[in-house]
């Protein structure tokens, strides 16, 4: 079974999307945008694929 993966709420969509679009590191970024997508109603797959993360 997958593991679960539980996402903080201490920040909203509108403040992870403004830390990721301008992050200059590459990982932060990508980390940043997966939450975003989980946080909007994404699952965990499709996430990882609309962002090429292996």
């Amino acid at each position: 079974m997958p593991k679960r993966i539980r996402v903080a709420t201490h920040l909203n969509l509108e403040e992870l999307e403004q830390r990721y679009r301008p992050a200059s590191d590459g990982i932060q970024s990508r980390q940043y945008q997966i939450i975003c997508l989980w946080r909007s109603g994404s699952k965990r797959t499709e996430s990882y694929a609309k962002t090429n993360f292996a």
